[in-house]
């Protein structure tokens, strides 16, 4: 048997590799976009709501570090990022106003975790792109060497 007669060498090639790659990472960045656009949205809306802060802790990841608030809405204890200044101006226990909108039930949006304006977003529409252009790339080239 030759080796181009084995299914797996044939199918298992760099543009294989290449197409689920691509796939995969276009479907998480625009998960993680979709994510972004709704936060954006309720930011944008500008509707907060009153919190009860449970606690809030502080995670050192490196150059960023992260501030979360723990809290309680409407008798449901919820996680959230928030930016810096928010999270020293806030007393745990205490109370707090996060943004959130009805159209979004679940989603929180803390002030200032969305420091940076709209135009961040190309980049990850710009990798979405290359994504999806390294897909059909390597979709035409394990076509062509059927």
């Amino acid at each position: 048997m030759r080796p181009s007669d084995n299914l797996f060498a044939r199918l298992w090639n760099p543009y294989t590799f290449l197409l689920l790659l691509s796939v995969f990472m276009t479907v998480m960045m625009s998960l993680v976009m979709v994510h972004k656009q709704q936060a954006w949205q309720v930011v944008r809306a500008g509707h907060t709501v009153p919190v009860d802060i449970v606690r809030k802790t502080a995670g050192s990841g490196g150059k960023h570090p992260s501030y979360v608030v723990h809290f309680v809405y409407q008798g449901q204890a919820r996680v959230v990022n928030v930016g810096r200044q928010y999270w020293q101006a806030v007393n745990a226990p205490g109370t707090g106003a996060l943004f959130h909108s009805a159209v979004y039930p679940d989603l929180f949006v803390g002030p200032g975790s969305l420091d940076s304006d709209e135009r961040d977003k190309v980049p990850g529409y710009v990798l979405i792109g290359f994504f999806v252009f390294c897909v059909g790339y390597s979709g035409w080239h394990l076509i062509k060497n059927e």
